[in-house]
């Protein structure tokens, strides 16, 4: 795992993944059908923590303009300015060790 540092805020695109971690890429396809095929040329985020019930994961892009996902009718989470440990995944839909 690598640092990174955001020096903002980022708003993005989220849908909650119910059954992690199978369902993940139907997530990350739903979204890609809600900006039209538009999710590569994005910030792309996987977005995860620790509740009492397992594993709590978000599919999320982030937006291209305010209003977005209100608009798309679609989650909107807000990935906070600070330091995070983030793992970079090329040809995420192959890479089965992450």
């Amino acid at each position: 795992m690598d640092t990174q540092i955001l020096d903002k805020d980022i708003k993005v695109l989220a849908m909650q993944v119910k059954t992690f971690p199978q369902g993940i890429q139907e997530a990350f396809d739903k979204l890609n059908d809600l900006v039209g095929g538009d999710q590569w040329s994005r910030n792309v985020f996987g977005l995860s923590h620790g509740s009492r019930d397992g594993v709590v994961y978000y599919a999320a892009i982030s937006q291209n303009f305010d209003g977005e996902a209100e608009e798309l009718n679609c989650e909107e989470l807000v990935v906070p300015a600070g330091i995070y440990a983030v793992k970079r995944v090329n040809n995420g839909e192959n890479n089965s060790k992450i």
